[in-house]
């Protein structure tokens, strides 16, 4: 079992050859966005070009959690004043 899991994880490490680091974040949050426990074969043709476009109601979802950590750390790091 633990030999299968390295082997995804490597498989999933040799996509970062073929797709930026931004691509396959994103594929990796479209196929999260539909299961808990997505395949390789799903984050792999969500990395298509053609297929990296998030729907609307995840784009919005990352935004807000995106936005709301942004402010967290901020708060957390004493904001920009204190640097």
């Amino acid at each position: 079992m633990e030999q299968q899991g390295y082997r995804a994880c490597m498989a999933l490490l040799k996509l970062s050859d073929q797709y930026t680091p931004e691509r396959l974040e994103a594929a990796c949050a479209k196929a999260l966005f539909y299961t808990p426990r997505p395949s390789y074969k799903s984050i792999q043709t969500s990395s298509n070009p053609d297929r990296t476009s998030l729907p609307k109601s995840l784009r919005i979802r990352l935004q807000r959690q995106s936005s709301a950590l942004h402010a967290a750390l901020t708060t957390t790091e004493g904001g920009a004043d204190n640097a």
